[in-house]
């Protein structure tokens, strides 16, 4: 079963926070979830995706920040894959249980 959850612009914008875990990175996160970071690299800021995915070099941080931004209001829809539990009959569990001689309930 998947439930699929669509974020609409129209709503609450989701709070994105920044952090800086180290003198030259900046994490991105929104919902609790990593949403992207910002290096300084080679004489710029590159700026990447929560899938790690480079969206560009950029000469400030709030440049490389609003491409990080942009990504996290346009990456869709979340997926959230769960998977069902499978529950026996207590009949059938009862015959497994005989026949292993352990629980399989």
């Amino acid at each position: 079963m998947t439930t699929t959850m669509k974020r609409e612009a129209a709503a609450v914008a989701d709070p994105t926070s920044w952090s800086s875990p180290d003198e030259n990175l900046w994490v991105a996160s929104n919902l609790g979830e990593f949403a992207g970071m910002v290096e300084f690299r080679d004489g710029h800021f590159v700026a990447g995706d929560r899938t790690g995915k480079e969206l560009g070099a950029f000469s400030s941080i709030p440049a490389a920040r609003s491409a990080v931004d942009v990504s996290i209001s346009t990456s869709g829809s979340r997926v959230v894959e769960l998977t069902p539990r499978i529950i026996r009959p207590a009949g059938i569990a009862r015959a497994l249980r005989a026949r292993t001689g352990g629980d399989a309930a």
